[in-house]
């Protein structure tokens, strides 16, 4: 922060503070939204000009300034910077107005006018400041933003309408259950990060903000529970704070949580072509498992400090309210958390009690207001038959079925892929009835008057049973979907629901834990046996020429990978063209590492396979963020498996581009171009299934003393490093602006 410079105008140095605090506000632009937080203002007021404004403005002696300084610091930096803004022309009275003439802060406290005392109302404004009081009064909001986190109750206003949010950026998500969701990013100092800490840098977060006064009552109560109990969870969305504020019609209530990267339905059906191997089956069950587990907690483990053992059910669990956080590097598929407790209900368990509700427990309705269930996708049968008031129905039945719709969609992802997934999604869907679209998972029977699982879902189910005669782990989870589902699952049956008490969620956990058990035992069976060749992993026709007008000819090549996707590995490899002929190289279960771009090395001599990322070499890949740099002579950097780069690089010593002695190649399930270079020559080619064309050919023919050392990507750009003969000297580096960025997509 900049100092001011020493002044003897008093008037002159309150205004230069006044400039400082200016330029500090936060949403200038709006009066309404606008805040100064407190670290900027310890910025501004450092030591040596609160002794200026005491002596200078305050005529505070001599022999005060150090005592009354401490106790500016400490308590008044928000008093002084509102009187400043007004601002404030009778200096002289604050030492008695505040301080009540007091060189201690046990004597000032007394008096009841520092910063923890603020906001005043305007009445008491008007008792010590007179005309002034209209001023502070409006004013000092700029100083007080609230700081999320810092109050511990949600059941009473901690606010006024008044108070401004720390948000420094606002951008809408969308609507949840019960209110509106934006991603904010809040100002430092701002938000509780817990142990007494607060964010030192801006953070962004997810504020749930909530419209009506009833669903303030049923959230407030529920969140209140989560921010106090002793069980955390990973895998429950993290609640950073609840802030209400009071207004003069009705209160305002506004959640932060932890913001996602996105929603467990728009990760399952945004793979594109992506097929899970046997890795990213691992990983999602192990997020799917976790889920379970917070369940469990939910359900069965609750704690509450003030009513003991409680039950809370979420009722309106669907993979749009299953959050994907992108921040853990051990999972490939991210860190799956349950979010958004809008329509959630608590119920108290009284202990030693006789078995007569439908979930084995007697409850007590703890929540301020009704919480109604909207017909939706993932509505239990239940409901539709008694009624929409959960107070028919048992809530964590409706939850257990919601689940079971929920693993029958991992199910299917995890097995075929976000394909699979998206038509088995359309089968929910029969069609439009008085504008109505039911995509609920269950149908009832024709002149029956029972319910069934939708037709056209049990047969894929049963079809996944029956043709996964290798994988025992598949079976297992049909049957639990099933069951938790509570369906017949005779295969020559019409998938018929059977009323009852659904399984528990620690007893589903039990269960998944075993599936767990047998994906493990069925990947390390397929490693350890000999791999089975698949259909291609990837197959491209290229074909260029030559300008070379002693060596002009044409050269097709085929360039044929296949791998075996239960193992996921490399089986073999060909390429072939029309000159030399066909080269090939098989491998004995070379695995596709999945943390770094699957790459595969091959030495010219010896065929042998090189596993080292920092001896790939001559290999550039590029991100799929396309934001920095990557040479092709550097170690290849670790990215997630889903963020695999968008591109196969072949490369090859040769003058013309001849796949004999093809040096590297990189492997990606979505490439979108090809790359072959050699020292004299760079061509590029589109894979788009729509476009097979050559996009870029720059050759050196024409000038034989220049040599092509290295190529490297950057976004959609080659760069061509260049160099004399048989030297590592650049003497020059050229950018090539090629078209693949208009092809790629």
């Amino acid at each position: 922060m900049q100092q001011i410079d020493a002044v003897d105008d008093p008037n002159s140095f309150v205004e230069d503070i006044r400039t400082e605090l200016m330029r500090v506000t936060q949403n200038e632009d709006n009066s309404q939204d606008a805040f100064i937080v407190h670290s900027d203002l310890k910025a501004i007021w450092s030591r040596s000009r609160v002794h200026t404004l005491l002596k200078l403005c305050c005529l505070c002696p001599e022999n005060m300034l150090d005592q009354v300084a401490d106790i500016i610091i400490d308590h008044y930096l928000k008093t002084i910077s509102i009187l400043v803004h007004i601002p404030w022309m009778q200096w002289p009275r604050f030492i008695g107005v505040f301080l009540g003439n007091a060189t201690t802060w046990k004597e000032a406290r007394i008096v009841g006018r520092n910063d923890d005392n603020l906001p005043y109302n305007l009445q008491d404004l008007r008792d010590f400041l007179g005309n002034y009081a209209r001023g502070f009064d409006f004013h000092q909001w700029l100083f007080l933003p609230v700081r999320i986190g810092e109050r511990r109750s949600a059941s009473l206003a901690d606010y006024t309408e008044d108070h401004r949010l720390p948000v420094l950026k606002t951008e809408p998500l969308g609507r949840g259950a019960s209110g509106v969701v934006y991603r904010e990013t809040i100002a430092p100092g701002c938000l509780a990060l817990g142990s007494g800490s607060w964010n030192a840098e801006s953070i962004e977060v997810a504020r749930k903000h909530i419209e009506t006064q009833e669903d303030f009552d049923s959230e407030s109560v529920v969140i209140e529970r989560l921010k106090n109990n002793r069980l955390r969870h990973r895998h429950i969305t993290r609640c950073y704070g609840v802030v209400v504020r009071q207004g003069r019609l009705q209160s305002k209530l506004d959640i932060f949580y932890e913001l996602a990267s996105f929603n467990l339905s728009q990760f399952l059906t945004s793979r594109g072509e992506f097929q899970p191997t046997s890795e990213i089956q691992r990983h999602v069950l192990t997020q799917t498992f976790s889920l379970i587990d917070a369940l469990v907690l939910c359900h069965e483990q609750f704690y509450d400090p003030e009513q003991g053992h409680v039950i809370l059910a979420h009722n309106d669990l669907k993979p749009e309210n299953i959050l994907v956080f992108d921040n853990d590097a051990e999972s490939l598929v991210g860190t799956w958390k349950i979010a958004d407790f809008g329509l959630s209900k608590i119920k108290q368990v009284v202990e030693d009690s006789t078995f007569l509700s439908p979930d084995d427990r007697i409850s007590h309705d703890l929540s301020l207001s009704k919480a109604i269930r909207p017909p939706g996708g993932y509505t239990a049968p239940e409901i539709v038959r008694r009624g929409s008031l959960l107070e028919n129905s048992s809530s964590v039945q409706c939850d257990i079925w919601s689940l079971g719709c929920i693993l029958a969609q991992i199910l299917v992802f995890t097995v075929g892929g976000s394909q699979a997934l998206r038509r088995f999604n359309h089968l929910r869907l029969p069609g439009n009835t008085f504008n109505y679209r039911d995509d609920r998972y269950f149908e009832s029977y024709p002149g029956l008057g029972q319910l069934r699982l939708k037709r056209p879902l049990f047969e894929v189910l049963i079809e996944l049973c029956d043709s996964s005669s290798e994988s025992n782990w598949v079976k297992q989870l049909v049957n639990l979907v099933f069951d938790v589902l509570m369906v017949d699952k005779d295969p020559n049956g019409d998938g018929k629901i059977l009323f009852g008490t659904r399984p528990k969620a620690s007893t589903i956990r039990d269960r998944f834990r075993t599936i767990q058990k047998s994906h493990k035992s069925q990947a390390e069976s397929i490693t350890k046996s000999p791999t089975r060749p698949d259909k291609p992993f990837n197959r491209v026709s290229i074909s260029t020429t030559d300008t070379s007008l002693s060596t002009r000819q044409d050269i097709e090549a085929d360039i044929v990978v296949s791998k075996d996707r239960q193992a996921s590995t490399v089986t073999s490899m060909s390429i072939s063209h029309s000159i030399s002929g066909s080269v090939s190289s098989n491998f004995d279960s070379l695995p596709l590492r999945i943390i770094t771009p699957p790459t595969i090395v091959i030495d010219d001599q010896q065929r042998s396979v090189n596993h080292k990322p920092t001896e790939i070499g001559d290999c550039g890949i590029e991100s799929s963020q396309g934001t920095s740099p990557t040479s092709s002579t550097g170690p290849v950097p670790s990215l997630p498996c889903r963020f695999l780069p968008m591109k196969i690089l072949h490369k090859s010593p040769s003058v013309n581009i001849s796949c004999r002695t093809m040096k590297a190649v990189e492997l990606a399930s979505d490439a979108r171009f090809v790359v072959l270079w050699s020292d004299r020559q760079v061509v590029v080619y589109s894979l788009s299934s729509a476009v097979r064309e050559q996009l870029l050919d720059y050759s050196l023919t024409a000038d034989p003393q220049r040599r092509i050392n290295s190529i490297t990507t950057f976004g959609s750009t080659l760069a061509v490093t260049l160099g004399a003969p048989r030297s590592d000297e650049v003497r020059e580096r050229t950018l090539i602006s090629s078209v693949v960025q208009t092809h790629a997509n």
